[in-house]
């Protein structure tokens, strides 16, 4: 998730707690809408934990 957050911040100028933030809302949204073979190439990218509520293991949802 870092790289994200660091391309974020380097292409939109905003600070990375407001890039993390954004890159979390994503994520939460995409756990709500993608079927869990979609959830599980999240968490290859990702990776478990990778954020703090947002820390779901994609693989067993």
């Amino acid at each position: 998730m870092g790289d994200l957050v660091k391309q974020i911040c380097e292409k939109t100028g905003i600070s990375e707690e407001d890039s993390t933030t954004a890159v979390k809302l994503v994520l939460d949204f995409l756990d709500s809408n993608l079927t869990s073979e979609c959830k599980k190439k999240i968490n290859e990218l990702f990776g478990k934990g990778y954020g703090t509520s947002y820390g779901k293991d994609y693989g067993n949802s």
